[in-house]
C-alpha cells in the first residue's frame, strides 16, 4: 500500500494511493501504527478506519441530430467519458468497451429496431428506418453503460429527433392551345 504522511505535533494527515488499495469499487478499512520514536511516549494504534473508493462519475454527450428524411435510418454519434473533476488520474478519459443502449420506449429491441457501435468513448447508434416510419417527432431515452463498476451509467433522457416528410417537387407538361370546344 502506498501511503504518504504529512504533518506533525500530533497532527497527521494520511493519503492514500487508491490504485495501490484495491482493484474495485468498494468500501474498506485500514489500521494504523503510530511509534513516536521517544520512549517519553507510549505509541498507539487504530484498527478498522472506514474509507470508501466510490465509481468514477461519467457523462455521454451527442451530436445534434438533423430532421431525417422519412425512410432513412437515424443515426446519432456519442462521446463517453469520464466527468469527474475529483479524480486525479481519470478526468476526461474515454471509457472503451460501452453499450449504448435505448431505455424508452422500452418496447425498442437491440439488433432488431437499433444497433450501437464504437469504442474508445466514441459510439453510434443507428435507429432503423422500419422502427421509425412515422413522420413526428421522437423522444427517447439512451444509457452507456460498461461491464466495469469503476465507472458509472451516464444517460441522456429525452434525446429528439424528428422524422420529416420527404421533399418533393410538382412539375407539369406546358399545354398546348386547345380550341374552344375541345
Amino acid at each position: 500500500v502506498e501511503y504518504v504522511v504529512s504533518g506533525g505535533n500530533g497532527v497527521y494527515l494520511f493519503t492514500i494511493d487508491n490504485d495501490t488499495v484495491a482493484t474495485d469499487v468498494g468500501s474498506y478499512t485500514f489500521n494504523v501504527y503510530a511509534d513516536p520514536g521517544d520512549t517519553r511516549y507510549q505509541s498507539a494504534s487504530i484498527s478498522g478506519i472506514p474509507f470508501t473508493i466510490r465509481p468514477l462519475r461519467t457523462r455521454l454527450t451527442y451530436t445534434p441530430v438533423p430532421n431525417i428524411p422519412w425512410g432513412n435510418n437515424v443515426t446519432i454519434n456519442f462521446k463517453y467519458n469520464v466527468s469527474d473533476a475529483a479524480s486525479l488520474w481519470y478526468n476526461n478519459k474515454a471509457i472503451d468497451g460501452a453499450s449504448i443502449t435505448i431505455t424508452r420506449p422500452g418496447t425498442w429491441n437491440f439488433w432488431t429496431d437499433y444497433v450501437s457501435t464504437g469504442g474508445n468513448g466514441v459510439y453510434t447508434l443507428n435507429i432503423a428506418n422500419t422502427t421509425v416510419n412515422i413522420v413526428q417527432s421522437y423522444s427517447i431515452d439512451v444509457q452507456a453503460s460498461v461491464g466495469n463498476p469503476r465507472y458509472e451509467n451516464a444517460s441522456i433522457l429525452g434525446l429528439p429527433f424528428t422524422i420529416r416528410e420527404l421533399a418533393t417537387v410538382l412539375i407539369y407538361e406546358a399545354v398546348t392551345p386547345v380550341p374552344y370546344g375541345n
